[in-house]
């Protein structure tokens, strides 16, 4: 097991085919993972050794401040940063699970409609700017995916949680994108969304954990 914090090393990810643990006969656990609280299985993995051992997840935290808004633009801000692994390491990656605490500005002018706050999911590349072709070509392939959204008009904080496993679209295009540019800098990414202009997003953590299957000797 690998605690890492925000911002993750890119570096650090190329070590994990050596710590990973070497099961004779690991198959029976693919069927029991799905039906699993895979939250539970995060918690579990600072106290019981078995389950730590097992099943090699690795986080990253948030470290986001809070900016003031831009009347010009809406809120687009990266809050979280995962460096994904090398090739080899990538094909091991068995669930994302993604969490946000986080609330809308608290008022709208309308006493009914949809909520303007939003939390998506994508790939960004280290280093590269957001809007290079590069960039737009990853966006294309694997594009952003919202997974949590914010009670229209309230101020108190909610915890969102949405958990991929692997078939699902987003953790497909993923891998996809990680297989068409095995060198490219890759990593998966959590924005804090605001649907207009100078409207407030509130965020006070964002984590993504990225669970490991069992390496198969």
């Amino acid at each position: 097991l690998k605690k890492g914090h925000f911002p993750a090393s890119s570096s650090d990810h190329t070590q994990m085919s050596s710590r990973l643990l070497q099961l004779p006969t690991p198959i029976w656990i693919h069927c029991i993972l799905p039906n699993f609280d895979l939250h539970s299985l995060i918690a579990l993995r600072s106290t019981c050794t078995y389950f730590r051992d097992l099943f090699p997840i690795r986080h990253s935290n948030s470290n986001y401040r809070k900016r003031e808004p831009n009347p010009k633009d809406n809120q687009n801000d990266i809050i979280c940063r995962f460096a994904l692994p090398a090739p080899a390491d990538f094909d091991l990656i068995y669930a994302i699970s993604l969490r946000m605490s986080s609330h809308d500005q608290g008022w709208a002018s309308a006493s009914s409609g949809a909520s303007h706050t939003f939390g998506e999911v994508g790939l960004y590349i280290e280093g590269e700017d957001a809007n290079s072709d590069f960039s737009k070509e990853i966006n294309s392939l694997c594009p952003r995916k919202r997974f949590c959204t914010n009670a229209r008009a309230s101020n108190k904080w909610q915890e969102h949680q949405a958990i991929y496993f692997l078939g699902h679209d987003f953790v497909s295009k993923m891998m996809h994108c990680r297989n068409a540019f095995p060198e490219a800098p890759l990593g998966i990414c959590i924005w804090l969304r605001s649907m207009y202009p100078a409207w407030r997003n509130f965020c006070r953590a964002a984590t993504i954990d990225v669970v490991f299957k069992p390496h198969v000797v």
